[in-house]
């Protein structure tokens, strides 16, 4: 369809639908990736109903790459969309950076990502065909090639991870200088913070909360080990095994990490590390390196991306997962956990991929980290 047709089409059709209709010409126009509809697309945003402004609004994030930070609250978020698109100039280049840093005690910061790269992320599938809704499944994206698919937004489905296969490259090529920064990590402090900016400029714009944490991992190897599959026999008369088939399905695929044991509160909490490169092709002697820098007493830290699934499995179990990609550090978990001591970890944890309530939309990421200290 020629430039002018599609524009045309779009500024008639899209005002005359509602509901899951618009949402799904809008979602075509995305995947379409078709700049001509940017122009149309803009000016729906000025009048459409406030329901229907997130799926514009991220349709113009995918064709335009523009990707603002947007108000945690859920009040103002319409009229910042609408404000956003109305002044965004193309000609402007995006500067990735980061800005607001509020260092919390020594283990905690909250920053905003501003012109995020979006290197790595979460974001929706495109739908299958004939599918009622369209949008729903959701990926870990690496250079948008779906790494992980990690379910969806229903609150009351299975918090569900499954390897979708490995990127062509490493989610995070690091620097000697951050490497070295990297090597000994007592506190989380500006130069720390200001070591890790690249990362946190590749992953999307948004606000974070950075924690620095150490965790009791364990290796998994074998998929009964894993919590994705022992969550079930942990639940208070459920007689669901979670896996129809006996193929293990909630096996996310891969070897991974995760912590020894359940962090208790309201529900319990299981955190999972999954790699972004696979774990059984590590290279023994840069595990053995990290080993004796961690014998010696020396902390190397991982870097990871995480977020909180805060679930109530089909209105029956409140069950939260903390899930890790690990964008950088591999070697050191893995030696951490052959060595038994708890693995520094900098988990990037960006608020809008763990949506708390509208009052309070850091509770879920403030509720685990705290029980994880106090566990």
């Amino acid at each position: 369809m020629p430039e002018h047709d599609l524009a045309a089409f779009v500024a008639d059709r899209l005002p005359r639908l509602s509901g899951l209709a618009h949402d799904a010409l809008v979602v075509a126009l995305e995947l379409r990736a078709d700049p001509a509809a940017v122009p149309p697309l803009r000016e729906r945003v000025v009048d459409a109903p406030a329901d229907l402004l997130f799926g514009l609004h991220h349709a113009l994030v995918r064709l335009t790459g523009h990707d603002p930070v947007l108000p945690l609250d859920r009040d103002a978020w319409p009229d910042a969309v609408r404000r956003v698109w109305a002044a965004w100039d193309p000609g402007v280049a995006a500067r990735p950076r980061v800005e607001d840093v509020e260092l919390l005690g020594g283990d905690r910061a909250r920053l905003v990502v501003l012109d995020g790269r979006g290197v790595i992320g979460i974001d929706y599938d495109p739908p299958p065909p004939a599918s009622s809704w369209p949008r729903w499944s959701k990926s870990v994206l690496v250079a948008g090639e779906r790494l992980y698919g990690v379910g969806s937004d229903c609150g009351t489905c299975e918090t569900s991870l499954q390897l979708i296969g490995w990127p062509p490259r490493p989610a995070a090529a690091l620097s000697q200088r951050v490497r070295d920064r990297l090597a000994d990590v007592g506190t989380l402090d500006g130069a720390v913070l200001d070591a890790v900016a690249p990362l946190l400029t590749g992953l999307r714009s948004g606000h974070y909360l950075v924690v620095l944490a150490d965790l009791d991992l364990q290796h998994v190897t074998d998929p009964a080990e894993s919590w994705c599959s022992r969550r079930y026999d942990l639940r208070t008369g459920d007689t669901d095994d979670g896996d129809e088939d006996g193929e293990g399905l909630d096996w996310p695929g891969t070897e991974h990490l995760q912590l020894r044991t359940v962090v208790p509160g309201a529900g319990p909490t299981y955190a999972v590390l999954l790699p972004s490169q696979a774990l059984d092709g590590h290279d023994g002697r840069t595990v053995a390196a990290h080993a004796e820098a961690i014998t010696a007493g020396r902390r190397p830290t991982a870097v990871v991306s995480a977020w909180v699934e805060d679930r109530y499995v089909r209105c029956e179990h409140a069950e939260r997962f903390l899930v890790g990609v690990i964008l950088d550090g591999h070697h050191k978990l893995v030696a951490y956990a052959r060595a038994g001591v708890a693995a520094r970890v900098l988990m990037l944890c960006r608020v809008e991929d763990s949506w708390g309530p509208p009052a309070a939309r850091t509770a879920f990421l403030d509720e685990v980290f705290t029980g994880l200290r106090e566990h």
